[in-house]
């Protein structure tokens, strides 16, 4: 995800427009200031009102799936068609994301 801001007037006050992007979507939020916290505000409100984060169990899930798609980011593969591959297997097994022959 990469975050990007922009002034943006409010009551003719500047606040900032941030805007967070990824292949898949993007988000705005309106925040009065740049700083810190309001980078990462709309990312905290996602992660507390998606419903698999509000477990122990969907938090661990979420970061073993942002770490795979991470993983493939850095490698340069495909995490949808690699993730959708690895599900379908019959059983679980240790996922391959680092190459075993020097690129």
């Amino acid at each position: 995800m990469t975050p990007d801001e922009t002034g943006w007037k409010v009551g003719g006050r500047l606040w900032w427009m941030w805007a967070f992007s990824s292949d898949k979507v993007t988000v705005y939020s309106i925040q009065p200031g740049r700083g810190y916290e309001q980078a990462i505000r709309p990312m905290v409100v996602t992660r507390k009102v998606w419903g698999g984060n509000r477990t122990e169990r969907g938090a661990h899930t979420h970061s073993v799936l942002v770490s795979i798609l991470q993983a493939c980011r850095q490698q340069f593969r495909p995490a949808t068609a690699f993730l959708q591959k690895s599900l379908q297997l019959p059983k679980p097994k240790a996922l391959e994301l680092i190459p075993t022959t020097p690129r």
